[in-house]
Parts: structure tokens; sequence; C-alpha cells
């Protein structure tokens, strides 16, 4: 993974953790440029993202008043809105997802992938 995308997870990373003070980070994915993950009050997440294209958040589905905690952060920290909300693997995880460049795009590919199932239009 490119030298630049490391920096802007590590950017990023300490963003989140300047408006998240519980928000504990595992430095050591982001040099391997595999995300951002680690623990908010106790339970684990990891964020995909690229910049300036999209980026996408995933918890455990039972803590989604505490993921709705880092989504409101990265809706800021990004500037722009997320705009689907849905469940994966086996309904375990919930993830939302932004787009800056085909939000509408992306989830029509969503409602083909999921078959519409348990797809939350976020109505960026």
């Amino acid at each position: 993974m490119e030298q630049d995308i490391r920096h802007d997870l590590m950017l990023l990373a300490k963003q989140l953790e300047g408006s998240n003070e519980q928000l504990k980070v595992d430095y050591s994915r982001i040099l391997l440029g595999q995300g951002i993950s680690g623990e908010f009050k106790g339970s684990r997440y990891h964020i995909t993202y690229f910049p300036e294209t999209y980026c996408l958040i995933s918890m455990e589905d039972h803590k989604e008043h505490l993921l709705q905690e880092l989504v409101d952060s990265l809706d800021e920290l990004l500037g722009y809105k997320s705009f689907a909300k849905y469940h994966e693997v086996g309904d375990i995880l919930l993830t939302i997802e932004w787009d800056k460049k085909d939000p509408v795009g992306r989830l029509e590919e969503l409602k083909e992938k999921l078959n519409n199932k348990e797809l939350y239009d976020l109505k960026y």
C-alpha cells in the first residue's frame, strides 16, 4: 500500500483520538496499511478510509450507540455525511459508509449486494 495512504490513515486516527478521548488506536495496523482499528469504550471497531473518496466503519451491532459517537466525529472530520448503514458478517457487525464521489451509485451497488436486507439509506 502506498505511503500516502498510511500517512492519511495516521492523520485521521490522530484527529479521531483528539475528538474522542476514550478511543484507542492500534497503530501497527495503520503502518501495515490495513486501516484504522482499535477499541472505543471497550468495543472493537475498524475503519477503512481512502481520502477524498470513501470511508466505512464497522462495530458490533449491539454497540450502535457507541458507533454513532464515532460516526458523528467522522462526519465532521471528513466534511461529508454518511449515507448508508447495513449489517455484515451474519448480522454481527453494523457498518456505516461515506462516499464523497458517488453515494447514489454506491447505494445502488449495496442494494444489489445486500438484496435490500438491512440496508438503511441515511439520506445524506
